[in-house]
């Protein structure tokens, strides 16, 4: 309605010459001007009771939220990322400085040396036929470290039979042949950090001089005690009130359970000479377990020696 107006008036201009021409423009121009303005106005009005304005919904993709959590893992995994490159380039330059320190003791079969980042000893450890190498490199907090084990092939060349990290728990490491085939065995010697009583917690590793290895004896009791002659393996365990020990047949570095010892106190009491007990002595045959024996000794077997025994015992 509103274009139609504007045509005619355009058509009525055009019959104009002149000043009225212009006129005519001029006043075309401001009625134009006034009507737009009414439109603009008219279009901003809202729609009549009742009518249906159609609104098209268009879906906004779901943008991802990141958790705090999520960031706070991503920091941490960050933070033990640029730990393990920092530990693995100390490793490596207390490594060089342990091996670049060792070439001054080439012409000796038995040398140690110590500094405030590494210690090693060199010399016949667990063979008199070879010559290995016990070395402690310290970790960058200066507070624990590792244990390596090397073994010389030729007159500069060193292979790496085992490693291993320090905790809370290690008291030290020692060579001592456990198994009787006349080689050396290596254990790291740990105590338990919580518990009561003894708790010799010990990886012990036997010398293979064929394979050139050092086989971890899985599955070994607390406090154990070796009879190489026997081939057979103690471990006890007596904390407050319930006390147990096994025995084990040593096959190189497995275990075969012969016999299991359950010793409980019946009540507490102050004097230990008046304590009552129940122990229970079971066994295997065939791998079967069956109840051996039935007493009230507070006590295991004498075969049962502490730990202590065994490495204060001469070879």
């Amino acid at each position: 309605m509103i274009h139609s107006f504007f045509r005619f008036l355009l058509r009525a201009i055009a019959l104009c010459d002149g000043a009225e021409f212009s006129f005519s423009l001029f006043m075309m121009k401001r009625i134009y001007l006034i009507f737009s303005l009414f439109a603009l106005w008219f279009g901003c009005q809202n729609p009549a009771p009742g009518t249906a304005v159609p609104v098209t919904e268009t879906p906004i993709a779901e943008t991802p939220i990141l958790h705090r959590d999520s960031l706070r893992a991503d920091s941490v995994a960050l933070a033990r990322i640029q730990e393990n490159i920092l530990d693995s380039l100390w490793r490596e330059k207390i490594l060089n400085q342990a091996f670049n320190q060792l070439k001054t003791f080439r012409a000796r079969s038995v040398a140690r040396f110590k500094s405030d980042s590494f210690y090693f000893e060199k010399g016949p450890l667990l063979c008199s036929d070879a010559t290995h190498l016990l070395l402690f490199l310290r970790n960058r907090d200066g507070y624990f470290g590792e244990y390596s084990i090397w073994e010389l092939n030729s007159d500069t060349i060193w292979s790496e039979l085992l490693v291993l990290e320090t905790d809370i728990t290690t008291l030290g490491v020692l060579f001592k042949d456990l198994n009787g085939d006349g080689n050396k065995d290596f254990i790291l010697e740990g105590y338990g950090a919580s518990g009561t009583e003894e708790k010799h917690l010990n990886e012990v590793y036997l010398y293979n001089p064929r394979q050139h290895s050092l086989d971890y004896i899985e599955n070994m009791g607390m406090n154990p005690h070796f009879y190489p002659q026997e081939g057979v393996v103690t471990c006890y365990y007596n904390p407050l009130g319930v006390w147990s020990a096994e025995k084990y047949r040593l096959h190189w570095n497995k275990l075969e359970l012969l016999e299991e010892i359950e010793v409980q106190m019946c009540d507490r009491i102050e004097e230990p000479k008046n304590m009552c007990c129940d122990r229970n002595i079971y066994r295997y045959r065939n791998g079967e377990k069956y109840l051996f024996k039935q007493d009230k000794i507070c006590a295991f077997p004498a075969e049962y020696k502490s730990y202590e025994t065994l490495i204060k015992n001469p070879e």
